[in-house]
C-alpha cells in the first residue's frame, strides 16, 4: 500500500485553486489575492536594497521594533502582537498551538475556505454553521457550542458576502461563549467597512481572554 496523509487531510479540496494562475482579461481585478494594484511602497524597495549586505545572516526574529510600532498604532501592547507571514500563517498556527485531537471547530458557511482546512490539519473536527441572510449566525455558534468545542473561526467582514458583525453584536455573543472556547476574528478586510472600527475590536482582547483578534 502507498503511504498515505493523513486521513483527515483526504478530504481537503481546493477547486478554486486550479484556476488561480490561469489567464484573465485585463480589466479584471483579483480581490481574492489581496494584492495592492500600486505595487509595493517605495520605502519597502529602498528597504529592500539597504538589506542587501545582510542577507547570509539570520534576521532578529522578536520583531521588537514593528510590534512596537503597530501596537502603537492600534493601541495594544507590544506583548499583545505576534507577527507572521501573512495572516495565513498565524491561523495556521493557531490551529497547530490550540487544537487537540477530534477537539471541535465551529466555522461559518461559506466563508474564508482555509478555516476548514486548518482546522483538518489539526486533526480537529469542522462544525459548519450556515450564514442567516448573508451574515455570520452568532446564535447558530452558540447553540453548536459542546464540550469538545475549542476553536470558533469569524472573519468580519464576512469573506466573501461582505457583511459585518457590530462590536455590540460581538460583545453578547462573546459574553456567552464558554472561557474555554477560543474565539478567533479574522479582520481581513476590516479596512473596507466604514461601519466598524479596528481600535474598538483591539479592546475585545483586553475584555475577554479567549479572544485573538
Amino acid at each position: 500500500m502507498p503511504i498515505q496523509v493523513k486521513k483527515n487531510l483526504r478530504s481537503i479540496h481546493t477547486p478554486y485553486e486550479k484556476k488561480r494562475f490561469e489567464p484573465i482579461g485585463k480589466d479584471v481585478i483579483r480581490m481574492d489575492r489581496n494584492e495592492s494594484l500600486f505595487g509595493q511602497s517605495a520605502k519597502v524597495t529602498e528597504a529592500i536594497k539597504t538589506e542587501f549586505a545582510n542577507l547570509a545572516s539570520y534576521p532578529e526574529n522578536s520583531a521588537a521594533v514593528l510590534r512596537a510600532s503597530i501596537g502603537n498604532k492600534v493601541k495594544a501592547d507590544a506583548d499583545q502582537i505576534i507577527i507572521g507571514n501573512g495572516s495565513y500563517e498565524l491561523l495556521s498556527l493557531i490551529a497547530t498551538v490550540y487544537l487537540e485531537d477530534g477537539e471541535e471547530c465551529i466555522v461559518p458557511v461559506p466563508s474564508f475556505i482555509w478555516y476548514e482546512k486548518f482546522t483538518l490539519e489539526g486533526n480537529g473536527k469542522v462544525v459548519p454553521v450556515p450564514l442567516k441572510d448573508f451574515k455570520t449566525d452568532l446564535e447558530g455558534m452558540l447553540k453548536s457550542i459542546t464540550e469538545k468545542t475549542k476553536i470558533i473561526w469569524i472573519v468580519n467582514p464576512n469573506n466573501p458576502t461582505g457583511t459585518v458583525l457590530t462590536i455590540e453584536e460581538l460583545n453578547a455573543f462573546l459574553k456567552k461563549v464558554p472561557k474555554g472556547v477560543l474565539v478567533v476574528i479574522d479582520e481581513a478586510y476590516v479596512e473596507f467597512s466604514t461601519r466598524y472600527d479596528l481600535d474598538d475590536s483591539v479592546e475585545l482582547v483586553n475584555y475577554y481572554e479567549n479572544v485573538i483578534i
